[in-house]
């Protein structure tokens, strides 16, 4: 259940804001950190996940109470660090301001990788990185060995001639040397007739 001040003045039939937050204070409670804060629970019916999220519809609370606090925490907690958007993911609501103002303010590091930035904690933010791009560099290994094994179906499919063409094509895209890397890595006989054959057929076209 969430309430906003409004509701609140009506369950404790005051208009005064002090008196609601002398109230709130006698409680534990929550204010969302979305909705600029705008409505309230009670801090023993939130069922928190591991970020320390808690959804009720589409407003959200966090155990750690603000936005800055809670992506704070969870980049300080995550082994690979955090980006803008991998946070939003589970906040549910932008946080790219948030997180510069904390890089700005000195409370978090950053580091680039292609077009985002991670952020990371100050003091184990090394650590972090370097787990990112293990991971990263993991994640790539796996799609080219899959590029490799697909390649290498799909050229036993092929006869010697068709192979020949398809190597030739793809070593003009490699220039100069091209022929004899695809040759050797395909295992295609003939290596010096690769390029010539594919010039040949591409000037037929």
């Amino acid at each position: 259940m969430t309430l906003t001040i409004e509701d609140l003045k009506i369950i404790l039939q005051t208009n005064s804001r002090m008196t609601i937050f002398r109230k709130l204070k006698q409680i534990p409670y929550k204010s969302s950190y979305s909705h600029c804060g705008k409505y309230y629970t009670l801090d023993t019916m939130a069922q928190y996940d591991k970020y320390g999220v808690w959804g009720y519809g589409n407003v959200f609370f966090s155990k750690y109470g603000t936005l800055k606090n809670t992506v704070l925490v969870n980049i300080e907690n995550c082994k690979t660090g955090l980006t803008a958007c991998e946070l939003e993911d589970f906040l549910h609501i932008p946080v790219y301001n948030t997180a510069l103002d904390l890089y700005k303010t000195q409370q978090v590091k950053r580091k680039q990788i292609g077009k985002e930035y991670v952020y990371l904690s100050l003091q184990g933010g090394k650590a972090q990185f370097a787990l990112r791009k293990k991971e990263i560099q993991s994640r790539h290994s796996v799609v080219k060995d899959d590029t490799e094994e697909y390649l290498a179906l799909f050229m036993s499919l092929l006869n010697e001639r068709q192979k020949r063409l398809f190597a030739g094509y793809e070593s003009l895209k490699l220039g100069y040397g091209g022929d004899k890397q695809i040759a050797k890595k395909n295992r295609i006989k003939s290596q010096n007739s690769i390029t010539r054959q594919a010039r040949i057929d591409k000037q037929r076209h």
